[in-house]
């Protein structure tokens, strides 16, 4: 204030980054807005499209699993008749 009263210049600190955030937030809210909830849904995406891989591959593997245990029990008769059969047509 008595800088300024002496009519002096008056020394101000930079702003930071986040306050830049702050300020750019608060004139733009409708992209401020819109540009978080595209974010929100990015990071929703991507979790819920690593739960659907992983639950996918334990499903594959199980199948895989049980397929083994489906061919050893026949003794392959099922998927060699299968494929002789798709050969010969």
């Amino acid at each position: 204030l008595e800088r300024w009263l002496e009519g002096r210049t008056l020394l101000a600190r930079p702003i930071g980054l986040g306050e830049q955030f702050v300020r750019l937030c608060r004139r733009n809210q409708l992209i401020a807005s819109l540009s978080g909830t595209l974010a929100a849904l990015l990071i929703m995406a991507t979790i819920v499209g690593f739960v659907l891989a992983y639950r996918f591959e334990k499903l594959a593997v199980a199948a895989k699993e049980e397929t083994n245990k489906t061919n050893e029990d026949c003794g392959g008769a099922v998927l060699g008749g299968l494929w002789r059969a798709g050969r010969a047509s």
